[in-house]
């Protein structure tokens, strides 16, 4: 009887396996990365197309001599307006159901939403808060035609982009 031996000869494919398994998990969490970005960013875009008519029921309410935490629990339940934007203001309202002060809740609802719109607003109502409303009907009027005219704005930019988009297929037509 003679001994057999054996050796595995290492040809360092399974490096390659380790290496690919690293590279298209990566890759998946970039995608998946990538998709989060894309939905936060339709998120913002759907909060901003709401803010005039957010703004402007506020202002239509504050105007009817409801005071600000009531305008916040009314709007919260306010089916006419964006998912989105009631989701946000909801979770205002649960701020100050649990303690929070008014003040505190704006702060956060303006830094969570991450929307310069927001923030002016939240920072337009707290100031007002602390020195007192007089103004505050001047200053809403204001913010809703402003809001107003980036709507109008938005609306012509987003058609502009439609008509270059159509562009292409009309010259094929011809």
């Amino acid at each position: 009887h003679v001994p057999v031996t054996y050796r595995v000869k290492e040809t360092g494919e399974t490096y390659w396996y380790v290496f690919l398994f690293l590279i298209m998990t990566a890759a998946l969490f970039a995608a998946k990365d990538r998709d989060l970005e894309k939905k936060a960013l339709e998120k913002r875009m759907r909060m901003t197309e709401q803010y005039p008519e957010f703004i402007s029921k506020f202002q239509m309410l504050f105007g009817a001599g409801m005071t600000v935490r009531a305008i916040f629990f009314r709007l919260s339940e306010d089916r006419t307006l964006g998912e989105d934007l009631r989701e946000e203001i909801s979770l205002c309202v649960r701020d100050m159901k649990n303690g929070m002060s008014l003040k505190d809740a704006l702060d956060r609802l303006g830094k969570r939403s991450g929307i310069p719109l927001y923030m002016k607003f939240s920072a337009l109502i707290i100031q007002n808060l602390r020195k007192g409303t007089g103004e505050l009907m001047t200053q809403l009027d204001n913010e809703t035609r402003e809001a107003f005219v980036l709507r109008k704005n938005h609306a012509k930019r987003l058609g502009e982009e439609v008509g270059t988009k159509l562009l292409f297929p009309m010259s094929l037509m011809l």
